[in-house]
């Protein structure tokens, strides 16, 4: 999800939570219609509607509001700690356990071998993991004057190779995306998720 929606779900998250807590206050006669809807009409009519709730659809206001401003609070943490993938790999399962490797250091591995590629400059790593398959996708900051797609095929063959061999992990799709530039320490590229 790119950060424009991450942004707005945050902000409706923010939006129910307060909705809920201020219906709940007018529900429970904490606050008063008037004091809490200045200047919006709608909210005037339904704040005004809450506090005249009596028996049991004052206990049935109390549940919804609470149901809302919880709902929102979810939904805030969900976007504020999005879950990430696995952090490890499984390479291998056997009667004594699993052999697992860390995405992290497969990361870095990519990166190195990216980075042993004579005309790449920088180079940055991020692992993928969906239906049982792992993709890479890397970043590579080159110069200018590089043959960008020979260097760009050399690094998803030796990304691929290395992890393979390395790893014994067999890389579905290497991604590789470079990154021209005539700086000759450029800012290490960064990999969108």
């Amino acid at each position: 999800m790119n950060a424009f929606n991450r942004v707005c779900m945050t902000l409706f998250a923010l939006l129910l939570v307060a909705l809920g807590v201020t219906a709940f206050l007018v529900v429970g006669s904490v606050l008063s219609p008037s004091s809490v809807s200045v200047g919006c009409p709608v909210l005037g009519a339904h704040h005004r509607a809450l506090a005249t709730l009596g028996g049991d659809e004052r206990a049935l206001g109390f549940v919804i509001s609470a149901a809302v401003a919880l709902l929102g609070l979810v939904l805030f943490f969900v976007e504020l700690f999005p879950r990430r993938g696995s952090s490890v790999f499984l390479v291998d399962a056997s009667d004594l356990g699993d052999m697992t490797v860390e995405r992290e250091g497969v990361c870095r591995m990519a990166e190195r071998v990216a980075l042993s590629i004579e005309g790449v400059m920088g180079a940055r790593a991020v692992m993928d993991a969906k239906d049982e398959q792992v993709s890479c996708r890397c970043v590579v900051s080159v110069h200018s004057d590089a043959p960008v797609k020979s260097i760009s095929e050399e690094v998803q063959k030796l990304i691929r190779e290395s992890v393979a061999r390395q790893v014994g992990i067999e890389l579905h799709q290497v991604e590789v995306k470079a990154r021209i530039t005539n700086d000759p320490k450029p800012e290490l590229p960064r990999v969108v998720d």
